[in-house]
């Protein structure tokens, strides 16, 4: 684990919870295709652009996604948004992985250059929250012809459990997106918001942390769920938002301030690249 909340720890994932982990982007590729009214695995095999580095959680959902598909991978040794550029042109790549931030730069690069991104036809990120403001502005310089995607996962789910794409990603940009079919979601003890800790449970669970029996006591329960230890809410439509971490909450004048919502509105200004 990256050590975010603390210090990392080993996270044991099985066999079987790369295989459920491999399925997951697999699952949301097919409920794409039929959102846009296409046949899902028809069509041409993705040439996909991962800026994630191997050792991040969030590049097993790109790698694995594209190799299920029998798709090509094109890798980059250090984020460059030229050398992105020159890499998409060359391999006419169609999908782009990567972090908020290396998106942004993309796109505000192809617009310095008037590079048309003629052979993209989806951009997703993950590995941090989405400022919403990236959905407009792709459905501005492309319309619709490059589907936007984000979603949702850590170390302990193998990659991504949660997607957001499309029609639905431009609808409600602030959100996470459902779960995979084979994802349990749960909210912990909501407020009168509906924000509360969010759980997990699933295939591509890991089995717990190597050598650290508390920690584990700690994050999974007996029933197999995960605390995440993230707050979100969920919609009617089954639709998740990520509201913040646990520990990042900040009670002011008798209020709780959650820091995404802070950096959402940041976002939202003309003049804040990233916040």
């Amino acid at each position: 684990t990256s050590g975010t909340t603390g210090r990392p720890k080993g996270a044991v994932a099985t066999h079987l919870a790369q295989a459920g982990a491999a399925m997951n982007p697999r699952y949301f590729a097919a409920a794409a295709a039929l959102a846009r009214g296409d046949v899902p695995g028809t069509g041409p095999a993705p040439v996909s652009l991962t800026t994630f580095p191997f050792f991040h959680v969030a590049a097993f959902t790109s790698f694995y996604g594209v190799m299920a598909a029998g798709g090509t991978l094109v890798t980059m040794r250090k984020w460059d948004a030229g050398e992105a550029l020159r890499l998409i042109r060359e391999h006419r790549v169609t999908h782009y992985a990567g972090v908020p931030t290396t998106a942004l730069q993309l796109l505000a690069r192809a617009r310095s250059e008037a590079d048309p991104l003629e052979s993209l036809t989806l951009l997703s990120t993950g590995g941090a929250p989405a400022p919403p403001g990236i959905v407009a502005g792709l459905a501005e310089a492309y319309g619709e012809r490059v589907e936007p995607r984000n979603g949702y996962g850590l170390t302990e789910t193998c990659g991504g459990v949660l997607a957001n794409f499309g029609a639905e990603y431009r609808a409600h940009p602030g959100s996470a997106g459902r779960p995979s079919p084979v994802t349990g979601v749960r909210i912990d003890r909501p407020d009168a918001e509906g924000v509360g800790e969010l759980w997990l449970r699933g295939q591509s669970l890991v089995r717990g942390y190597w050598g650290d029996e508390e920690a584990t006591r700690a994050a999974f329960t007996e029933d197999c769920w995960f605390r995440t230890g993230d707050l979100a809410r969920v919609d009617a439509d089954g639709r998740v938002s990520v509201v913040d971490r646990l520990t990042d909450m900040v009670i002011r004048g008798g209020e709780n301030v959650y820091c995404v919502e802070v950096e959402d509105a940041l976002h939202a200004h003309p003049d804040v690249l990233d916040a």
